[in-house]
């Protein structure tokens, strides 16, 4: 999944293309994903990027909700059952797991990868490694294009 990816960034020069394209590959490589998509960090909040799926929320503060906490964390979060979790934001009712991943630019992070799913304990520790393959690709790409500008 990882090489189809880089092959699909390859040359790509706004960031934006990056990360819809991003997206819209893994959304559909994924199984059993409802909704797939990128918060991207500003000044001290997440905002909503480009995703697949039913509209999301627009604004996530630091530290609230899972995007919040890996933003201000910069590790990979797997939540196994969100109904568990007290600090969740329920953008979607229906979403029962979740995986949110950093992507990093030079060490600072850029946006936060958020995949939910429809089953509990949807994600492991396999699917983390292998995504978190694709943030390294997705952030490589966004560096070039800071490079080229």
């Amino acid at each position: 999944m990882n090489q189809k990816l880089q092959s699909l960034l390859n040359g790509v020069e706004e960031d934006v293309t990056i990360l819809s394209l991003s997206a819209a590959f893994l959304y559909h490589e994924l199984l059993n994903v409802n909704w797939l998509g990128f918060y991207c960090m500003k000044k001290d909040y997440l905002t909503l990027g480009p995703f697949q799926g039913l509209p999301a929320c627009i604004k996530i503060p630091l530290g609230k909700g899972a995007c919040g906490r890996v933003a201000q964390s910069k590790a990979p979060l797997i939540i196994p059952d969100v109904r568990l979790e007290a600090n969740y934001i329920a953008c979607h009712t229906e979403t029962q797991s979740e995986l949110v991943l950093p992507i990093l630019v030079k060490h600072e992070l850029f946006a936060v990868l958020d995949i939910d799913s429809l089953s509990l304990n949807r994600f492991n520790e396999q699917d983390q490694m292998h995504l978190m393959a694709c943030c390294h690709t997705i952030a490589t790409a966004l560096q070039k294009n800071q490079m080229k500008s």
